[in-house]
């Protein structure tokens, strides 16, 4: 959720969170925030965000998930950084050794962050792609140290592994597992987003101790619920990305949760196959099951190109 007037009256203050996250950057430490899909990890950046403007402290969001490179990542950093261009216009020229793009991105985010006003600015830095997140704190670990900044990273904790492989790993001093929401969190969040009572108690009950402390998977099956004519028995099914990965297994149901959550894609969709940190191949492989297994719809999407149009993949039950 975004701290907008809309969204804020929906949302249940995660308070031990914040409060860690706030620990480490008291010390000055880089903190990663690592948590399940869906556990709120966006949530709590867009709060840290709207704090820091109510105190004033300088910092930068940058959505990860839309990243390109980690070149596109430092890019993106320098421009939240100086929105109006004002340093980088003065920026020197890229020097023979920045032929490489992200030691020139490295180059010119120095440059802004070298003559910004602000002491040590915060950097937000939510759900970037594994790979792309190890190139930066693992290829760049030493270069990013020298920065005056400090860094709030948010990543799956299934991504833990690949993006805190060393070097990457020394350049956290602080790390921050999102705790599960409690049964009585999930029923106040269900009661905020629906003040009718069109679920009823018993039901928002059976959500908050079907959906282990997700509040992604609590509206998933919260929306299930209220579009049925039998919201328990829905409830007890789970939501669809549940069912695959009892079927099929946990790859198909990350693969099922993107489509889930984001819409139809393909294959050979790069900002996919960045979120996921899969090949190509990969991917073919896992949409194929999905496929076989009977979860998806495809549809021909015509690019305006020559050639044939592309295959897109739509999960057979809307957004969950």
């Amino acid at each position: 959720m975004r701290m907008t007037a809309v969204d804020t009256q929906f949302y249940v203050p995660k308070a031990n969170d914040l409060a860690q996250i706030e620990r480490g950057l008291s010390h000055s430490f880089n903190v990663i925030l690592l948590g399940e899909r869906g556990a709120g990890k966006t949530t709590l950046l867009n709060v840290l965000s709207a704090q820091a403007e109510a105190t004033h402290r300088k910092l930068a969001l940058v959505a990860g998930g839309t990243v390109s490179s980690a070149a596109d990542a430092l890019d993106r950093i320098g421009r939240e950084l100086d929105p109006m261009g004002n340093h980088a216009a003065s920026a020197p020229p890229i020097s023979p050794r920045a032929a490489d793009p992200l030691t020139a991105a490295y180059d010119r985010l120095a440059h802004v962050v070298s003559h910004l006003e602000w002491n040590r600015p915060v950097v937000l830095l939510d759900h970037l792609a594994a790979p792309l997140g190890w190139e930066l704190f693992g290829r760049l670990r030493d270069e990013l140290w020298t920065l005056e900044l400090q860094w709030v990273v948010a990543a799956n904790v299934d991504d833990q592994a690949r993006m805190l492989a060393p070097p990457a790993d020394a350049f956290f001093e602080h790390t921050v597992y999102l705790t599960p929401f409690s049964e009585s969190e999930i029923v106040e969040l269900l009661a905020r987003r629906d003040p009718e009572g069109e679920l009823g108690d018993e039901v928002r009950q059976a959500i908050a101790t079907r959906c282990d402390g997700n509040p992604s998977r609590a509206l998933a099956l919260a929306r299930r619920a209220v579009l049925t004519d039998d919201p328990l028995a829905a409830v007890s099914r789970g939501t669809i990305v549940e069912q695959v990965a009892l079927e099929l297994g946990r790859p198909a149901a990350r693969l099922a949760d993107e489509l889930a959550r984001n819409g139809p894609a393909g294959p050979s969709d790069e900002e996919l196959l960045r979120r996921l940190g899969w090949s190509r191949p990969r991917a073919y492989q896992v949409f194929e099951q999905l496929n076989e297994a009977g979860h998806l719809e495809i549809s021909a999407e015509h690019t305006g190109r020559p050639g044939r149009p592309r295959n897109t993949y739509k999960l057979k039950e809307d957004r969950v």
